[in-house]
């Protein structure tokens, strides 16, 4: 085996459940805000098929886990408009991938020489990102197939290219289809697509199953309860480390979001609440996302409830549009901005939407972002063991990836005094919560279906547990 990689510099150590998911959330972020803490990262095997190729005649491979498992519940309602453009990102795998799982396990191993010895975006490019060599060669094959490239993301992770559906059928041999579920319309393909070159290794954006839902439930104009910022303090026991200037300052935080928000909502809550002092900026990947008036709202709450606990952190908000390219490229520059050790999930799919190639694609961010030294925290969802909204057990994405902590829902009491009292998985019965999930709603969890047990969850078996793999929520 290679020795591991030494760095030169050595760096210090859908609209859902809100009600529930915020508790969750800033419970497990609370730490690493007002503490500055890095969190630990995991090592995990890659699904066995996760990147099989098999080979036709004609030197071609095809392609698998490029077609949702959600499809096989859709009604085909016909073939795609083939005028219809599409934008693409054509992900590339790692190199020295023994390498850098080995790489992952010393470095958050306290008995280790390279325990917390992080690397930088550079470093990890030049040990593990795909060449410039192979990139020349995947952008030659998509520039002949009459495909326009339109750039690279990431740490060369990914290529990104647009066309007309005609075009992209006739490249990868790919029938595109239109779909209905559960009274929406939708596309994807009907089978899983070829290429003609070894290098490429899953195709973002043949369909838009896999778009991103927020974390967030609306409920009834008359819904009550919830809890001041002054009162979560108190709960969990941050107004004593605020108190002493333990209060986000000099940290960092960065949100994927996939909306716009309103700059003035921010900072009047942090004026009302007497939580000012913190900053924001935005960063707009692919040209932004659209503010739109309930996306809006979950946006600020994310940034209000961090400011919350946090009240002098420096939040980064990533905004890019609701793609699958898109979302890989929101979570690359993230990572390879590297200027937020803590990023902050609120937005979500079911894994039986995503796919399993695109997880496959989505691992490879966070496995760099671990070996930086990122913290990744993501809602697990909103429908308890049901996170698809229909009676086949699902569990979310990204949550459900070993390198992400997956943040589960509660329901806090305080005690008389406001102190912490306890906590308990959060539900929502049918009747109270205006989003459709068969089975009611509640904090997400249950058993990945595309990603093993990770080492350490090797000796936990949670009580009822259907199968073996990732277990959500951590």
């Amino acid at each position: 085996m290679q020795p591991y990689y030494t760095p030169q510099i050595a760096q210090p150590p859908r609209r859902k459940g809100r009600t529930g998911l915020v508790v969750g959330i800033t419970a497990a972020v609370l730490v690493a805000l007002v503490a500055g803490v890095a969190g630990g990262y995991f090592l995990f095997k890659a699904h066995p098929n996760a990147l099989n190729r098999v080979l036709n005649n004609n030197g071609a491979h095809t392609l698998p886990g490029q077609v949702p498992a959600v499809t096989q519940h859709a009604h085909d309602t016909g073939a795609l408009d083939p005028n219809m453009s599409l934008s693409l990102s054509i992900s590339l795998p790692l190199r020295n991938q023994a390498n850098l799982r080995g790489f992952l396990t010393q470095v958050n191993n306290p008995e280790s020489p390279f325990y917390q010895q992080y690397l930088t975006p550079e470093q990890f490019k030049a040990k593990y990102s795909p060449s410039d060599a192979t990139i020349a060669s995947v952008k030659d094959y998509l520039n002949q197939t009459g495909l326009t490239v339109t750039g690279t993301s990431g740490a060369n992770q990914f290529v990104n290219v647009k066309g007309k559906v005609s075009a992209i059928q006739s490249t990868f041999g790919v029938q595109l289809r239109t779909y209905t579920l559960n009274g929406q319309s939708y596309y994807g393909p009907a089978n899983n697509p070829k290429v003609g070159n070894a290098f490429i290794q899953n195709i973002s954006g043949l369909d838009n199953f896999s778009t991103y839902r927020h974390s967030a439930v609306q409920f009834t104009p008359h819904a009550t309860g919830g809890f001041t910022p002054a009162q979560l303090q108190k709960a969990y026991g941050a107004d004593g480390l605020i108190s002493k200037g333990i209060d986000g300052s000099g940290q960092n935080i960065a949100f994927l979001e996939l909306s716009d928000f309103n700059d003035s909502d921010v900072q009047t809550y942090q004026q009302q609440n007497n939580v000012s002092g913190g900053t924001f900026e935005r960063v707009v990947v692919d040209g932004g996302a659209k503010l739109d008036s309930q996306g809006s709202v979950e946006v600020e709450l994310d940034m209000e409830v961090a400011f919350g606990m946090a009240p002098k952190v420096h939040q980064y908000v990533y905004e890019g549009p609701n793609s699958g390219q898109g979302i890989n490229d929101i979570y690359s520059q993230i990572v390879n901005d590297n200027k937020a050790k803590i990023v902050s999930i609120s937005w979500g799919l079911c894994e039986q939407s995503t796919g399993s190639a695109e997880l496959q694609a989505l691992s490879t961010i966070f496995q760099q972002g671990a070996a930086q030294g990122i913290t990744f925290y993501a809602a697990a969802g909103d429908a308890g063991a049901y996170d698809c909204g229909d009676t086949s057990l699902g569990v979310d994405s990204p949550a459900d990836d070993p390198n992400v902590t997956g943040v589960g829902g509660t329901a806090l009491t305080t005690s008389a005094d406001g102190t912490y009292g306890s906590e308990q998985a959060w539900s929502c019965s049918t009747g109270k919560c205006t989003q459709s999930a068969p089975q009611g709603e509640g904090g997400g969890g249950g058993v990945s279906a595309n990603f093993p047990v990770p080492s350490f969850q090797s000796s936990l078996q949670p009580a009822g547990a259907q199968g073996q793999g990732r277990y959500v929520p951590d």
